[in-house]
């Protein structure tokens, strides 16, 4: 049986505008700075990693592997920016400024940070220094790098694929295309063509081959 996923998979995104990318995913260098943004209700990033701080409605932690490689490393706390301030490096006095202390930054200040019912785990792609997502991905992903699915069809292409890898259903329908598992590939067919991508690839770089994949049905 195939699923129409526009339809089939609305009510997963029903209320979402996952294109609305108003969550600062922020990494930190380590866990003093976690520490300290999280006891002092603040995150801080230079001024030029953030193109429009006034869009920046929350932030979410990232802890790294390197960092937290024994200690759950991912995304657990998350918080609602209250305001926020362009200021040079030297006065954020919660952290010493190793470096470039007159450089500027934006400093968020946060209401109260939440921990997430299921902590994000990292996995695939880590974040620079500060990425924008979607806080209905933050609160309805399991891995971080579901944070960089781009819409709401994207999310639900990525849910109609994992279906069909399970073998919870033999494949989907979208606009014109069939998506369905052929031997070791995922192929798609349309009456423009076929494109394949391996099952291989998908598992090992899944949101960069989603977006192949999502860009190959609607381009």
């Amino acid at each position: 049986m195939f699923f129409d996923i526009l339809d089939e998979y609305e009510i997963n995104v029903r209320g979402a505008d996952i294109s609305n990318r108003n969550t600062l995913l922020g990494s930190v260098k380590s866990r003093q700075q976690y520490d300290v943004n999280v006891n002092h209700r603040f995150y801080h990033v230079p001024e030029y990693k953030v193109a429009s701080p006034d869009k920046v409605e929350y932030v979410a932690l990232y802890r790294s592997k390197n960092n937290f490689m024994s200690d759950s490393p991912g995304v657990i706390h998350y918080g609602k920016v209250i305001s926020y301030v362009r200021i040079k490096r030297r006065d954020i006095k919660e952290l010493n400024a190793s470096y470039s202390p007159d450089d500027y930054y934006y400093r968020f200040e946060i209401d109260r940070w939440e921990t997430l019912p299921h902590p994000l785990k990292a996995r695939e792609l880590a974040p620079k220094a500060c990425e924008m997502t979607s806080h209905f991905l933050l609160k309805n992903c399991k891995f971080v790098n579901e944070l960089y699915i781009r819409n709401n069809d994207e999310f639900k292409l990525y849910l109609g694929i994992m279906d069909v890898l399970s073998g919870a259903i033999d494949g989907i329908e979208i606009k014109d295309c069939k998506v369905f598992i052929n031997r070791s590939a995922i192929l798609i067919c349309s009456e423009h063509g076929k494109r394949k991508f391996k099952i291989e690839d998908y598992k090992k770089n899944t949101i960069e081959t989603l977006h192949k994949i999502y860009d190959f049905i609607f381009n």
